[in-house]
């Protein structure tokens, strides 16, 4: 993965708790692949002219192939071999022994992106999302520790069943859209008291001006009505901490 300086990470397949694995003797790092069976990482380095790799964890790295790979792109691991092709030329290396360097073949595509390589007898049935998309409607993930996420396509949002995907309803324009899909009154937005079952329409609340003080429960009010002998925050907020006596005949406002 690039940004200012190479790295690779890993992530859950949700696309969440990334993590950076290797960063250093890095130049250009691209065409990622994993061997399933060794638990091993493959990656090409055009930056450093020579393909890598490591344990699953950025550990125990060695240089398959150093110098003179081309431009490697489309890694696969097919057996006991990488394969890679650079232009229109496949080739293979031992995974293991890094002998027996091969040009497979010369190909007519001038525009290839990827191999893939298909071993059919690795099985499925170990995945947790294997036995009935774990109840999910659309997409299932696999997390840590074999547990699973649904998620949705582009459009769709979860129902609170959190396996159900759906598409959320128009609001009108005096309704506020939670980030379910849900639609509440939009005068419920920002009044301390979350109604949607995501507690969206109580996140990135403005908070009060610089002029104004705000109460225990969020209220606003101007800071010249602090401690002014009035309640006018509910809870009194704004009457607490004074230094001057209170003034006779004024009444709290509820």
């Amino acid at each position: 993965m690039l940004r200012s300086s190479p790295r690779i990470e890993k992530a859950l397949m949700d696309g969440t708790a990334p993590t950076i694995i290797m960063k250093n003797m890095l130049g250009n790092p691209h065409s990622l692949t994993i061997d399933k069976r060794e638990n091993k990482l493959y990656w090409a380095d055009s930056g450093l002219n020579r393909i890598e790799m490591s344990d699953l964890i950025g550990g125990n790295r060695i240089v398959l192939v150093d110098g003179q790979p081309g431009y490697p792109r489309g890694l696969a691991i097919f057996g006991e071999f990488l394969y890679w092709f650079d232009k229109k030329v496949v080739s293979r290396i031992h995974k293991k022994t890094r002998s027996d360097r091969l040009w497979v073949r010369e190909t007519k595509f001038n525009r290839l992106s990827g191999l893939i390589a298909v071993e059919h007898t690795v099985p499925t049935n170990w995945h947790p999302c294997f036995n009935n998309n774990s109840g999910c409607s659309h997409i299932c993930f696999i997390l840590e520790l074999n547990r699973t996420q649904c998620s949705c396509p582009v459009g769709m949002v979860l129902k609170t069943d959190k396996k159900t995907c759906w598409e959320p309803p128009t609001c009108n324009s005096n309704e506020f859209k939670c980030g379910n899909g849900q639609c509440i009154p939009a005068v419920w937005r920002c009044d301390q008291y979350p109604e949607c079952d995501d507690e969206s329409d109580e996140a990135n609340c403005e908070r009060c001006k610089p002029s104004e003080f705000e109460c225990t429960n969020g209220k606003c009010i101007k800071k010249e009505l602090v401690c002014d002998n009035h309640r006018d925050c509910k809870d009194g907020a704004d009457e607490k901490h004074c230094t001057q006596k209170e003034v006779p005949g004024k009444t709290d406002q509820s």
